[in-house]
């Protein structure tokens, strides 16, 4: 190729290859190897951002030392060391982004049984903890809400630890301890009916804290996150059921009239649950 010389200066005069060069150098070779690795990792993959970035620094790497030992040109060391350097932040802001988050044990501990079984990340958690969120402590004798006073739309309310008594009309019913839902049953009556009361009371039997969300707002924010949506819905039913069946074996124990029974209470079917209520409300039947 001719070349033009101006001011000490060399430049190509047209781009037409009478001969072309000797293949390029190792390093050459090395960096355009590591930029198709880079480029080569599905979007699907759980660490995609820190593979790509680690896999582009490692080719402008490469691509740095060749220009510095074969171009000797300022402009590739330039250009290298700035997106070099780019491409270090990145990965560094991703390794901070992956630390691992902790908490209090408390939370540490309503994370590893309830959350994290779903693949919730802690990033995730810790936001989900942050969003229209409070931590509430109260004491033994402390009510939670009482039948008939509290509205059940304001409030969604996750136990951390401690234990609560459900009651009505001065009869117990069933607890709630910790990882469980408050007012699950309360969750799934108000999207039926806006402006419901508490049927039930419900008070603090020790210390006990628990997270506190606005349920209007922490209902859009998992719409907008379909996989604690997901993990929330399986906890409520869950917890529903978990309730529904403490209910009725405690009512079922009330109403036993032969004692001898007593140790067959683990095996209560369906239709004894059903019987359980119609002798607590006799009047169950009769509306079905």
């Amino acid at each position: 190729m001719d070349v033009k010389i101006s001011n000490g200066r060399e430049y190509l005069l047209r781009v037409s290859c009478d001969h072309w060069s000797s293949v390029q150098s190792i390093p050459f070779h090395l960096s355009m190897l590591s930029f198709l690795i880079a480029y080569l990792f599905p979007q699907t993959f759980k660490h995609y951002s820190l593979a790509l970035r680690s896999s582009l620094l490692v080719a402008i790497m490469f691509y740095v030392l060749w220009g510095a030992l074969y171009w000797c040109t300022w402009d590739v060391l330039a250009w290298g060391g700035v997106f070099f350097v780019q491409n270090l932040c990145q990965v560094i802001y991703i390794l901070y982004g992956m630390r691992k988050t902790g908490f209090d044990p408390g939370l540490e501990n309503l994370y590893k049984q309830v959350f994290e079984p779903f693949g919730i990340s802690r990033g995730d958690f810790l936001a989900l903890t942050q969003h229209h969120c409070q931590l509430v402590k109260v004491h033994a004798g402390d009510k939670y809400s009482v039948e008939g006073s509290a509205s059940v739309d304001d409030r969604l309310s996750l136990m951390v630890s401690g234990r609560m008594r459900v009651m009505f009309r001065g009869e117990y019913m069933h607890d709630i301890d910790g990882t469980q839902i408050i007012d699950a049953v309360e969750w799934e009556g108000c999207k039926i009916r806006r402006g419901e009361l508490f049927q039930v009371t419900i008070e603090a039997v020790d210390r006990c804290q628990y997270l506190c969300w606005n349920k209007q707002k922490l209902m859009y924010y998992l719409e907008a996150n379909p996989q604690l949506e997901a993990a929330f819905q399986f906890i409520r039913g869950s917890n529903v059921f978990t309730k529904v069946r403490e209910t009725a074996l405690n009512s079922f124990r009330r109403n036993m009239k032969n004692v001898n029974r007593c140790e067959e209470v683990h095996d209560i079917n369906v239709m004894d649950i059903f019987q359980s209520y119609a002798d607590e409300n006799p009047k169950h039947i009769q509306n079905q």
